[in-house]
């Protein structure tokens, strides 16, 4: 996999392409590492400025300088325990009937990579949230639901984003056509 696309940007930089146009992505550092240092062996040192790095580290980057752009000057990406410290006491707060944080964030987790935001689940969820006896303490998908918008206002409030953000949140802003050229740079 990483010989497919370390001869890939060879091809693109052998056309002409200048190496600071080129960005490439893998899911692993450690993959990322190992087609620079190939790159550079085979083509030489100006291919140093290929952009090679993770997708969640592209997303990264991508959303800080949308929310840059946007005037939040600083984001941080939340630390495993800070979200574990925050799911535990939001369930304990809440008496939810999930209790189980892997399980919480796993499903909050698939939300976001199957590009569902808090308002399209709500919409997916009408049904249950327009019954003015819904109970977020019983009922399973209402629970997620509500664990999910809360969790991305205390993302939101705090200027955090979580690894799934990296991946939703950039694939949410360019997939937007009036953001084309902003991606671009």
């Amino acid at each position: 996999k990483t010989r497919v696309l370390t001869h890939r940007i060879i091809n693109l930089l052998e056309q002409g392409i200048s190496p600071d146009r080129i960005t490439a992505c893998t899911f692993t550092k450690k993959a990322a590492k190992e087609i620079s240092e190939r790159v550079v062996s085979m083509y030489g040192i100006e291919a140093d400025e290929v952009n090679m790095a993770t997708l969640h580290s592209i997303g990264y980057h991508l959303l800080k300088r949308v929310k840059k752009d946007q005037g939040i000057h600083k984001i941080k990406l939340i630390e495993s325990g800070t979200t574990w410290l925050w799911f535990s006491n939001f369930i304990k707060k809440h008496d939810l009937k999930i209790k189980d944080v892997k399980q919480l964030l796993g499903a909050i987790s698939s939300l976001k990579l199957n590009i569902i935001s808090v308002d399209t689940l709500k919409k997916q969820l009408k049904l249950k949230l327009s019954n003015g006896a819904f109970d977020h303490t019983n009922d399973k998908e209402v629970a997620i639901y509500y664990v999910y918008r809360h969790y991305q206002s205390f993302l939101a409030s705090n200027q955090y984003v979580d690894f799934s953000d990296m991946l939703y949140e950039s694939y949410v802003y360019m997939s937007d056509p009036k953001n084309a050229e902003f991606t671009k740079k």
